[in-house]
């Protein structure tokens, strides 16, 4: 399986959530076996900063 962003072969690909799971991501955009461990794990830096930026918006209107 090839991986979308490093474009790397891999026995085992991960879960990728479209728009981070920290903002509720609806189910129908998490994509099964698209990336693999190592571009995940370093992506999730954007996640994170991304959700903090939002922070506020995700108490206020009570997202998981």
């Amino acid at each position: 399986m090839i991986c979308i962003w490093c474009k790397k072969d891999f026995d085992k690909l991960s879960i990728e959530h479209v728009i981070p799971e920290g903002l509720a991501c609806p189910d129908e955009l998490v994509r099964t076996d698209v990336a693999c461990g190592p571009c995940n794990n370093s992506l999730s830096r954007v996640d994170r900063a991304l959700v903090k930026q939002f922070e506020l918006h995700t108490v206020i209107h009570r997202v998981p």
